[in-house]
């Protein structure tokens, strides 16, 4: 209990003496600073955003790609193992 009333006295006679020694033009020239990166901080979102989103449309496109290769080579692939299927029982008849 004695160290919550002593927090509580230290921590009053802090608030006064940073008022006291013109802790507003502190925290005024803090929030100005503040509001400075928060611009900052957000033109830095808006590009990493764009370039999230092209890069989403760039693998997208690629993968569409891939995906009609993959389907061309299967699709010639089954087309050759057919035939050497009908080459194997021909020659077994």
């Amino acid at each position: 209990m004695k160290k919550m009333i002593l927090g509580a006295v230290i921590g009053a006679i802090i608030v006064l003496l940073f008022i006291f020694f013109g802790g507003g033009k502190y925290v005024s020239k803090l929030g100005v600073e503040t509001e400075s990166v928060g611009k900052r901080l957000q033109k830095v979102e808006k590009r990493m955003k764009k370039g999230a989103k092209e890069a989403q449309k760039k693998v997208g496109k690629t993968a569409t790609s891939v995906k009609k290769s993959v389907e061309k080579t299967t699709d010639k692939v089954q087309k050759k193992v057919e035939s050497a299927t009908e080459k194997v029982n021909k020659f077994i008849d």
